[in-house]
């Protein structure tokens, strides 16, 4: 055993891991085993030559050999993500990382005060999480990492005794002989609802454990700074691909589509449920010393209509105590809200919730009547409870729909040669015929698409994917889907095709104000980022397209870090996605117009990866302009978010950045930027 030390080091914490490895490769595998491990280990070390100790290893042995060195790496990934955040804790105390450090910055170097309140209002940093092939370790594997993280975080806390560090290191064992015996790969491709469900676990750690924390810096801004930030602002917010990036994926069918949408509402509502239930159990205000407000009297008496059997289970117990007696009938709504994705049932007014704004209303009555009635402190409760729900909304996550262009293409000519049988020709329409033909095709009276189709396989796995969508934002509100991602733009065509099959599916009237979902081009080559601005200029110069951009607020431009790199190159990419997004800025601003640029970054340099808050701020100036979207692919994901104390230094880093870098002004002159571009041209 361990002498009770200080173990904070992570050589120390290595050294323990390794022994401990080594223990349960000789109680599990035998001494054989675990001698070649550590064999193997020395020699990597060192750079030499390991095939000889390989050679002639029967198969179970070789096995169990690959199992070990495997487990060694995961518990030094382990040791490292927890030393990681204590050198980071170190090197800038949570203050440097915080909203509240940035604000105070920012007001130091001259902000204007009033822009900057106007910022925090409309912030909004969405990262979205994405499956990725690189990423294949299953659920449990993460469950028994984080739990050896927990351990080796509470092993170097102070005041840790002989007893309690016995205690830690048995508990370590029995993680590290459960990281040995599990599979850490599946037997199959993990299938989308599998990866949704992964997906889920790090949205559900987060909301459990990571935005409470934020939710706390945020009204720290009101206490310290006199800024207030609007209880129903979101600057944080996230979003998903899985199980609706069909892009090069045939497993992801609408059927999935509409798979994952449910798990996300029950999961969504599960977290809520748990919310509201620590409200229930603290909220114990009393009209026998204070008074509510006439709007939760009245609240209550209307739920009680339409749920009676809550005020028959709540009523009498909790008459003297109506903000436990009002949240009963909000838990009671949200648990119906959940078993719409369970049962397939509707809306049902007052009885549950079909958007997160009906929710956020019912816990602002509780919030508000507290404030009047001498709650002030008290109503923090709450306020925590309504920016957890502000960033989860009522499934954790908002979903995009992604598809190749051509797939698009192909689905478009299906449908308007359906109602058009003379129109037979549309594939071989060069791009500017395609864009005459589906402008009037949105000039027209739309063919309402039915619930089943007559067209082949492979265009209703298009089609059908919009009428789960309409179906989806019925059911559960307007934030579970939000854009329709066009793969590989190349004009405006391309964006217009999959707005003519939403309009059929009844997600777009813009004569009747209706947008449902928005549209967004992904550039993803050298040439098509250079064409960039001349392409969503043209699609801004058709009427019928510019209406929806109205509607939905503004324009979401994708750019594509990992297809560029591999046409033109790390720098050349980098540099090409820079200029596209300073002509994108341009451009939206000379036409009006909100631009949200969304990048597609993925782990490795060559997918544009690199540390976030970094990237962020090193974006043309006002790129950002409070809004900003970033893919979290595979391996990131468990990088940045396996431990609750990285996800929360990693977000604040995100929304710090955001913030600073969206109102930073410009630090070079005109002259200075061309001269610097005219370089990194040649």
């Amino acid at each position: 055993m361990t002498s009770p030390t200080d173990s904070s080091d992570l050589g120390d914490d290595l050294a323990l891991l390794e022994r401990l490895l080594d223990r349960s490769l000789r109680r599990l595998c035998g001494p054989d085993v675990a001698e070649l491990v550590h064999t193997i280990r020395e020699r990597s070390a060192a750079a030499d030559r390991i095939d000889d100790l390989l050679e002639g290893l029967p198969a179970d042995q070789e096995v169990a050999v690959v199992r070990g060195l495997a487990a060694s790496f995961h518990l030094a990934n382990v040791a490292e993500q927890v030393h990681r955040n204590d050198e980071l804790a170190l090197r800038w105390s949570a203050d440097r990382t915080s909203l509240r450090h940035t604000v105070e910055d920012l007001l130091e170097r001259g902000v204007d005060r009033d822009e900057l309140v106007a910022l925090l209002a409309r912030l909004d940093v969405q990262p979205v999480f994405t499956a990725h092939p690189t990423e294949a370790n299953r659920r449990s594997v993460h469950a028994t990492r984080r739990n050896l993280a927990q351990l080796l975080q509470t092993r170097g806390q102070a005041r840790q005794g002989r007893f309690e560090l016995r205690r830690n290191e048995r508990r370590l064992e029995e993680a590290i002989d459960l990281l040995t015996l599990t599979d850490e790969l599946r037997a199959h491709k993990p299938t989308p609802r599998e990866e949704a469900a992964a997906v889920l676990y790090y949205l559900q750690s987060i909301a459990r454990d990571v935005l409470p924390t934020l939710a706390d810096e945020l009204d720290a801004l009101g206490q310290e700074q006199g800024i207030e930030v609007p209880l129903r602002a979101r600057p944080l917010r996230f979003g998903t691909w899985v199980g609706g990036d069909r892009d090069g994926n045939p497993n992801v069918t609408p059927d999935v589509t509409a798979d994952v949408l449910n798990q996300h509402a029950q999961q969504g509502a599960e977290i809520l449920i748990a919310l509201v239930d620590g409200l229930v159990a603290t909220l114990g205000v009393s009209t026998r010393i204070t008074s509510v407000s006439h709007d939760i009297d009245a609240a209550i008496a209307e739920a009680s209509l339409v749920l009676p059997e809550v005020t028959a289970a709540w009523g009498a117990l909790n008459a003297n105590e109506p903000y436990r007696l009002f949240l009963s009938f909000v838990r009671e709504r949200l648990k119906r809200t959940a078993r719409r994705a369970t049962d397939g049932s509707t809306h049902q007014p007052d009885a549950d919730y079909r958007s997160i704004a009906d929710l956020l209303s019912d816990l602002e009555l509780v919030h508000r009547s507290l404030v009047e009635h001498g709650g002030e402190v008290i109503a923090g409760y709450v306020t925590r409870v309504i920016r957890i729900a502000a960033a989860t909304g009522l499934t954790l996550a908002s979903m995009d729909l992604r598809e190749h262009a051509n797939e698009f293409h192909h689905a478009v000519a299906a449908v308007l040669q359906s109602t058009d049988p003379q129109l037979t020709n549309y594939d071989q329409l060069d791009r500017d015929q395609r864009l005459v033909v589906l402008q009037q095709a949105l000039r027209n009276p739309a063919k309402p698409l039915g619930d089943s189709h007559e067209f082949e396989e492979d265009v209703n796995n298009v089609v059908d994917v919009f009428t789960v969508a309409r179906n989806a934002l019925d059911r559960y509100g307007d934030d579970v889907i939000e854009s329709c991602i066009v793969s590989m733009t190349r004009g405006a065509d391309d964006v217009l095709a999959p707005v003519v099959l939403a309009r059929a599916a009844g997600l777009i009237d813009a004569q009747a104000g209706v947008a449902r979902v928005g549209f967004v081009p992904l550039f993803e080559t050298i040439d098509e980022l250079g064409r960039a601005h001349d392409i969503v200029g043209e699609l801004l110069d058709i009427p019928e397209y510019r209406a929806i951009v109205d509607l939905r607020g503004g324009q979401e431009v994708m750019l594509g870090y990992s297809d560029s790199n591999k046409d033109g190159g790390i720098t050349t990419s980098l540099w090409e996605i820079h200029k596209a997004q300073r002509a994108l800025r341009d451009l939206a601003q000379a036409r009006g117009v909100q631009l949200r640029l969304f990048h597609g970054r993925g782990g490795t340099v060559g997918r544009g990866g690199g540390p976030t808050g970094q990237a962020i701020l090193a974006q043309p100036p006002r790129s950002v302009n409070g809004s900003i979207k970033i893919t979290e692919q595979g391996e990131v994901i468990s990088d940045k978010y396996a431990l609750p104390e990285l996800a929360r230094r990693n977000l604040r880093i995100t929304l710090s950045a955001a913030l600073q870098a969206s109102l930073e002004p410009a630090r070079h002159t005109p002259a200075e930027l061309k001269r610097f571009g005219d370089a990194m041209d040649v």
